[in-house]
């Protein structure tokens, strides 16, 4: 086969020229419908992506709350949520303790049946000095057997709560529900109670009067000198007055901080 005269190879090369040009005139417009692929992905601008909604906020991080309903259980037994005892057991809250142990609040109590030793498994410290017998508690968690287990025998223990605001724990052998004749209670550290819960107490005449005794008995006291035997009677004066006006129902603000 020969190859095309050069004549005819330059009309053929003019032809196929102007053929192009003129398919180039009279195409119409490239589309996004029309174009390959490739470039009709190109050409589409990127859907804009909704933004990332909000992480819910994260329930630890959420401001303590003071308890005021037990926690759920079968056998009877009102005791706070388990994690607010835990938070509660790891320190000492005497304004927490007059709230919880104020009239009508849900918590059950218990009595030391002998004297004891204050040691917290909580913690594992020694709490306030000894709990007397009679001493009135209030019943936080059970330690041992099942979740609904609070029955007082055996040889399981309690957490609980005394008047001071330290807890305790108590073998069961060493608690009882039944109230005694006279209850007794911790000394309640007065100097360390909120300056708005003393207010409130002091406005109570019996208190008042009671506190007035107290600074001028102990003034000084935690010095060179020591506490007087004077200042220590008038001190436990004051945690007797103090106990019976919650226990009748007086009124103090709630706690301003709750563990």
């Amino acid at each position: 086969m020969f190859p095309y005269p050069p004549l005819r190879a330059l009309s053929l090369g003019l032809m196929l020229a102007a053929g192009c040009a003129a398919s180039a005139a009279q195409a119409p417009p490239v589309g996004p419908e029309t174009r390959p692929p490739a470039l009709q992905a190109a050409a589409v601008p990127p859907k804009s992506e909704p933004a990332p909604e909000a992480a819910a906020p994260d329930a630890s991080d959420a401001p303590a709350s003071f308890p005021t309903e037990c926690a759920p259980r079968t056998d009877g037994v009102c005791v706070p949520p388990r994690a607010f005892v835990e938070r509660l057991c790891s320190g000492a809250h005497p304004d927490v303790a007059l709230s919880m142990f104020a009239k009508g609040t849900p918590w059950s109590r218990g009595y030391a049946t002998r004297d004891v030793e204050a040691w917290s498994a909580s913690v594992r410290t020694t709490s306030s000095g000894m709990l007397e017998l009679d001493e009135e508690v209030l019943l936080l968690a059970h330690r041992g057997g099942g979740a609904s287990a609070m029955q007082v025998s055996g040889s399981e223990s309690y957490d609980v709560l005394r008047w001071d605001g330290s807890c305790a724990s108590l073998m069961s052998d060493e608690l009882t529900r039944k109230p005694p004749p006279k209850a007794k209670h911790a000394r309640i550290p007065w100097r360390r109670l909120d300056a708005r819960v003393r207010d409130a107490l002091v406005a109570e005449q019996r208190i008042g009067k009671v506190d007035t005794e107290r600074r001028k008995e102990c003034k000084g006291a935690g010095g060179f000198g020591g506490v007087t035997p004077e200042c220590s009677r008038v001190d436990e004066r004051l945690s007797v007055v103090v106990v019976e006006y919650i226990r009748a129902g007086g009124a103090i603000p709630p706690p301003e901080t709750v563990p």
